[in-house]
């Protein structure tokens, strides 16, 4: 008897305990793509961008099918030759188009065709310009990851959130309701 019982509050916790496994936190993956004539000055940019990207704890540095794409263009102005004066960066945000969506509705004779054709599209989404002297060239990198991170990459975390949290408070409705026939 003890075991009948125990096989049906398996039975029964064993679909909720499944769906508390799916509730996966945020994480994305961000593919960085710097341009620079002076391959130390991109090196710098490169090391700096993707050490703060991967400190924010819930993204992956990555260029295989990547969330975002962060392309920055930099450049070094120089005063009479040689003597640095400052950096510019230009940075453009990106979002590879999700074409799922599309793929659904489309005939099935025709989803090659499309998934080709839309593959590889990329979403213009922002573009900012920050100017320094080179000895800010780090805290510079660190604002461009402060912007990304605040304008696109935490609404999204936040928008996870909430969803974890409705499922949770689901879960916890449903454990309650089993817990209430039991007795």
């Amino acid at each position: 008897m003890r075991i009948k019982t125990y096989i049906i509050l398996f039975i029964m916790f064993f679909p909720i305990v499944c769906l508390a496994q799916d509730l996966k936190p945020y994480s994305c993956r961000v593919s960085l793509y710097v341009s620079a004539k002076n391959d130390s000055f991109k090196g710098k940019i490169e090391s700096y961008i993707s050490r703060e990207l991967r400190s924010l704890g819930d993204v992956t540095v990555t260029d295989d099918k990547p969330d975002w794409v962060l392309y920055i263009l930099a450049l070094e102005t120089y005063i009479k030759g040689e003597q640095k004066a400052g950096v510019i960066l230009s940075t453009t945000v990106l979002k590879p188009f999700n074409n799922k969506l599309l793929l659904n509705m489309v005939n099935e004779k025709f989803k090659e065709v499309v998934s080709k054709s839309t593959s590889g599209i990329l979403e213009h989404r922002d573009n900012w310009l920050q100017i320094g002297s080179p000895s800010n060239l780090r805290s510079i990198c660190n604002e461009i990851v402060a912007d990304f991170d605040s304008q696109w990459i935490k609404p999204e975390r936040e928008h996870r959130q909430k969803e974890i949290d409705s499922q949770l408070k689901e879960i916890d409705s449903q454990l309650k309701e089993l817990i209430n026939k039991k007795k």
